[in-house]
């Protein structure tokens, strides 16, 4: 995802993991991912590792997701929004439309937390997100 980071006295346009301890490969099948790992010449144990350990999204995890990144670049772009009386509205960006999902804003790294569920669980997403007032 596309976050925001100050150094130099001032902000630049990073890219960051949207999940901790994993990535996502889009395939068909497991057949399809242990094909693309061999072409990409992925070490034996490795490719073996990937597959025996790899889960499936659900098909409404996967619309959802391919509805937060642009098709292009497959990445999350930065959203932009507002507080106003203890509310958030995001104005530009994947984030809009989606603030109920938002459970927790860090102003100071312009950085949302996005809660979903997966399965029988909830994950948590990071996704860049600017406030640019609150009242």
């Amino acid at each position: 995802y596309d976050c925001m980071k100050k150094y130099q006295g001032s902000w630049h346009m990073e890219q960051k993991p949207a999940f901790r301890n994993c990535f996502l490969i889009e395939c068909r099948d497991r057949d399809d991912l242990a094909d693309m790992l061999h072409r990409l010449q992925c070490a034996d144990i490795l490719a073996e590792n990937i597959t025996a350990n790899a889960i499936a999204l659900l098909p409404e995890q996967e619309v959802f997701l391919r509805n937060l990144m642009m098709p292009e670049t497959k990445k999350i772009s930065m959203s932009t929004g507002y507080i106003k009386d203890g509310r958030t509205y995001v104005t530009k960006g994947p984030l809009q439309g989606r603030e109920k999902m938002i459970s927790r804003i860090d102003r100071h790294k312009r950085q949302a937390k996005l809660r979903f569920a997966a399965g029988n669980t909830d994950r948590e997403l990071c996704a860049g997100l600017e406030i640019i007032s609150k009242s």
